[in-house]
């Protein structure tokens, strides 16, 4: 059973799924050091232990994750969450529009050429958020 701040929900997953979660979150999220979850693999499937193995790796994921804020969209998509903690929709099955961030530091000078484009300096920062009455972009 899934619980956040605003749902709760059931959702199933293979121990195969479970596996490539616990990649993803050491990846994006988490270092296993400082987690000290123990790594789940799929030669543990055949384990006679295997569902306590999961109570304690789920149990000790809620004592970690808390109030935390997660925004990796593999590990929220594997959860059904968005980074919100309500229910994830798949674009297909909603009309509701998600805002989107979206952050790079510049590389190399540019000078716009229309009044379209953005100039551009090497270590500026820009930041672009894209919500539903618009979008603005923000250089600094």
């Amino acid at each position: 059973m899934l619980i956040s701040s605003v749902i709760s929900a059931f959702i199933t997953r293979s121990y195969k799924e479970l596996c490539e979660f616990d990649c993803q979150l050491h990846c994006c999220v988490f270092d296993r050091d400082r987690s000290r979850l123990k790594e789940l693999t799929e030669s543990d499937c055949v384990r006679n232990n295997l569902r306590v193995q999961i109570e304690e790796y789920l149990t000790r994921l809620s004592q970690i994750t808390g109030r935390r804020l997660i925004n990796c969209f593999l590990v929220l998509k594997f959860l059904e969450l968005d980074s919100r903690g309500n229910q994830y929709l798949l674009a297909e099955e909603t009309s509701i529009n998600t805002p989107a961030i979206a952050c790079a530091i510049v590389t190399k000078d540019f000078e716009a050429q229309s009044c379209e484009q953005l100039s551009l300096r090497v270590c500026s920062i820009i930041y672009r958020k894209s919500d539903m009455g618009g979008s603005n972009y923000l250089s600094f």
